[in-house]
């Protein structure tokens, strides 16, 4: 027995397998360690703040919920919120105007240069308080959302805040209970993580709040953006978070301010929306860690290691399977041989403790996931390997096509709302 564990233990397949398991579970053990220093900032902070609110191809129905729900907050907390339509919809300004011009806080604007990148700037350069919050046209706000949302801005270190983004009915199908799962791990996990040492890399764009002294110098670089000789359009949020931790600014999450989003339904919008968030991540990642005057290794230790991970991530992923395919294809791997049932109960084995470990990681958001009464989806989650390794391949395909420059899943064929 024990010359036979010798002997599996001496395979270089297997220990590659097992260095490769142990990469993973220490990751998330420390991530572990951070969240539980992890703690919402209290500190009350009395300030009125400017929405902003960049327009393009919206669903009017979720439109004019995103906004009612903004213009419903009190005067003293929401000074003016500032929509800014996008030139290809010239009948947008006269709906909202139709809708909305009782409030004397809503400002309805056109940009004077189609894009969100743009918009977002030119909605800066209007408002007027010392906060701006970043809402998109997606976005359901909660009755405390923002006044949770501005408070670690008490701290005259932080230049920009998100918080907790949950997707709104994700059980309207399989898709949208996965990106649900996805998304509270995401925010339950990582961000808690980063925020232990106030280093969030990327301040996801659905809502997000400024400190306006800390942006407004760095508009000109928000909006004119070159990544290997291409103008970058998306990716907006992440480039906007890395020149302010590049500025010196801390960023930060807020767990106790909560949205809802509405998420793709569908397979197809739900991997082209991926594809464009793991574009945008390559072309941040790498400019912050090789270029830009390499300022994520001189200042945030944590923040480098969280860059870097998600490109080891992806080529530890990849190695796990190409393992796999060898000890299909060889017949020689640490147990099982070479026929079919063999085969099958191996690939078997590895799926359910694929499975098994992902769950087991995703534990600290598993309460949130309950707290939403799955119900009968509980069973979904069966899918979750076979949905984790499609994101892989879509992350493949982000990084070989990362110059891609494009929303892919907001054009004038396609509008957002619950149908994209």
């Amino acid at each position: 027995m024990i010359s036979a564990i010798r002997e599996l233990i001496n395979d270089p397949a297997l220990s590659l397998y097992l260095l490769v398991i142990a990469y993973f579970w220490c990751q998330w053990t420390f991530k572990l360690i951070l969240c539980g220093r992890y703690r919402p900032k209290r500190t009350h902070f009395d300030e009125s703040i400017s929405v902003v609110m960049p327009v393009y191809n919206e669903d009017r129905t979720i439109l004019f919920q995103a906004v009612s729900r903004v213009l419903a907050q009190p005067v003293s907390r929401v000074a003016e919120v500032i929509v800014v339509c996008d030139q290809r919809e010239p009948d947008l300004p006269d709906w909202l105007n139709q809708n909305f011009a009782s409030d004397e806080r809503m400002i309805t604007t056109v940009g004077d240069t189609p894009g969100k990148r743009f918009s977002l700037r030119h909605g800066i350069e209007q408002s007027r308080c010392n906060v701006v919050v970043s809402i998109e046209s997606d976005v359901l706000i909660r009755p405390d959302s923002l006044d949770e949302l501005i408070k670690p801005f008490a701290d005259s270190r932080i230049g920009g805040v998100i918080g907790d983004q949950e997707v709104h009915d994700p059980k309207r199908s399989l898709w949208t209970f996965l990106d649900f799962v996805c998304e509270k791990v995401k925010y339950g996990f990582t961000y808690p993580a980063l925020s232990a040492a106030s280093q969030v890399t990327v301040l996801s764009g659905r809502t997000v709040a400024y400190r306006r002294a800390a942006v407004f110098p760095l508009l000109e670089h928000l909006t004119h953006e070159i990544f290997l000789g291409k103008r970058c359009v998306s990716g907006d949020d992440g480039r906007m978070t890395s020149l302010l931790l590049e500025a010196g600014w801390l960023t930060f999450y807020q767990s106790t301010s909560v949205v809802e989003t509405i998420s793709p339904s569908s397979m197809s919008a739900l991997l082209l929306q991926r594809t464009r968030w793991y574009r945008n991540t390559g072309r941040r990642t790498l400019r912050a860690l090789f270029w830009d005057r390499l300022w994520v290794w001189r200042r945030y230790p944590l923040a480098t290691w969280h860059m870097l991970s998600s490109w080891v991530n992806t080529f530890m992923v990849g190695l796990a399977f190409t393992l796999l395919g060898l000890s299909i294809s060889s017949g020689h791997f640490f147990w099982f041989g070479n026929e079919y049932a063999e085969i099958a109960a191996r690939v078997g084995v590895l799926m359910f403790g694929f499975l098994l470990t992902r769950m087991i990681r995703g534990l600290p958001a598993f309460g949130a996931i309950r707290r939403s009464r799955p119900g009968k989806h509980w069973w979904l989650l069966l899918a979750l390997p076979f949905y984790l390794l499609m994101l892989w391949f879509v992350h493949l395909l982000a990084i070989v096509t990362m110059n891609k420059q494009g929303w892919i899943t907001r054009t004038t064929q396609s509008p957002g709302g619950l149908g994209k």
